[in-house]
C-alpha cells in the first residue's frame, strides 16, 4: 500500500462521516494477482460524536492489516486518515498532505518509528507524534521526538484518547522512556 488516503478495496474510499451513534460492518479486502485475496472483517460501533473539522492523522505501520483497521476506526471517529507502510512513504505524504498528528509503529524495516519521528519533526516541529509499539522497552534517548507512547496491546480507546489529548495540548519531555520500573 503506498502512502495515500485510506482506501478500501480497489481504491474506493469509504465515507464514514454520516455514521454517528450507529454501527458499521465493513470488509476490507486487498485483491492479489495470485488469487489469494486478503480480507479483514470489521464491526465498529460508533458513539454519537459532535461534528468537528477532521484532524488529519498520518498512520505509519508496515503491517497493512493493522494499518487498514486503524484507519477505518479513525475515520469512524471523525478523523481523516492518511496511511503509509514505510518511512519513505510517510515522509512523502507529510510533504504533500497537511498532517496534524502522526501515529507511527516503532519496529519497521530501514528506519524505526523514533528515527522517522525525528525526520518528520525536522520538517514540522509542531507536528505531534505518537509512537505505537509492542516493544516493551525503548530507550529514552530514542524517544526525544515522541510526544506520547501507546502500546499496541492497549485498547483502541487509549489510542483515540492519546490522539485527542495530543491535538489539544503539548506534552512535556519528562519520563520519555517506555520502560516500566
Amino acid at each position: 500500500m503506498s502512502a495515500a488516503r485510506h482506501s478500501i478495496a480497489s481504491g474506493h474510499t469509504k465515507d464514514f462521516s454520516q455514521l454517528q451513534g450507529g454501527t458499521v460492518n465493513e470488509c476490507l479486502c486487498r485483491h492479489r494477482d495470485d488469487g489469494d485475496d486478503e480480507c479483514i472483517h470489521v464491526r465498529v460501533i460508533a458513539p454519537a460524536i459532535e461534528a468537528r473539522p477532521a484532524a488529519h492523522v498520518l498512520l505509519v505501520d508496515d503491517d497493512e492489516r493493522q494499518l487498514k483497521l486503524r484507519a477505518t476506526i479513525l475515520e469512524v471517529y471523525g478523523y481523516s486518515a492518511h496511511t503509509a507502510t514505510d518511512a519513505s512513504d510517510a515522509l512523502s505524504t507529510a510533504e504533500r498532505e497537511h498532517v496534524d498528528i502522526a501515529v507511527v509503529d516503532y519496529n519497521m524495516p530501514l528506519m524505526n518509528g523514533c528515527a522517522l519521528a525525528s525526520h518528520l519533526k525536522a520538517s514540522d516541529p509542531q507536528l505531534k507524534v505518537i509512537l505505537l509499539s509492542a516493544a516493551l522497552c525503548i530507550p529514552a534517548h530514542e524517544m526525544r521526538s515522541i510526544d506520547k507512547f501507546v502500546s499496541k496491546t492497549a485498547a483502541v480507546s487509549e489510542l483515540l484518547d492519546a490522539i485527542a489529548s495530543s491535538l489539544k495540548r503539548d506534552f512535556g519531555h519528562d519520563d520519555k522512556s517506555s520502560c516500566t520500573k
